[in-house]
């Protein structure tokens, strides 16, 4: 499995939409076997959600993130983690122990969610294929 953070230096880089590198790592077992730090191409939401994909990147953890963009990820099939801050190695840690949700020092201040990160509904903010707003597309809220 292929996690990636959105970074700036070493912390969760506080918006998606503007963030040129990901932290990206395989994951086996609950624990990294390998860790890179990859650019991404350029910032064209199109491209970026396609590079993302064709690294096989299987959950994005990120700062805040646009709307059009996080449906766009939701729709390359990528769990989106949003709402996100800290340290990165920290965060991954906690993310990896099943912990993030339950700790308030990772949500991104002023996100407004209230005992929940992440863009979309349900824990933490997976936002999976038919998980979420009911199953529907985000963009076909009602």
């Amino acid at each position: 499995m292929k996690i990636a953070c959105s970074i700036e230096e070493s912390r969760i880089a506080t918006v998606f939409d503007f963030s040129d590198k990901l932290l990206v790592a395989d994951v086996c077992d609950g624990a990294n076997i390998h860790k890179e730090i990859v650019s991404l191409p350029c910032t064209l939401a199109s491209i970026r959600v396609g590079s993302m994909r064709d690294m096989q990147i299987e959950t994005l953890i990120c700062g805040a993130v646009s709307n059009p963009l996080a449906a766009m990820i939701w729709h390359a099939g990528i769990t989106l983690v949003a709402g996100i801050t800290g340290d990165t190695d920290q965060v991954m840690d906690a993310w990896l122990n099943g912990k993030l949700q339950d700790t308030p020092r990772f949500l991104l201040p002023g996100s407004g969610l209230k005992g929940r990160c992440g863009w979309g509904l349900g824990r933490c903010g997976r936002m999976r294929r038919g998980r979420g707003w009911g199953g529907r597309d985000p963009l076909l809220r009602q």
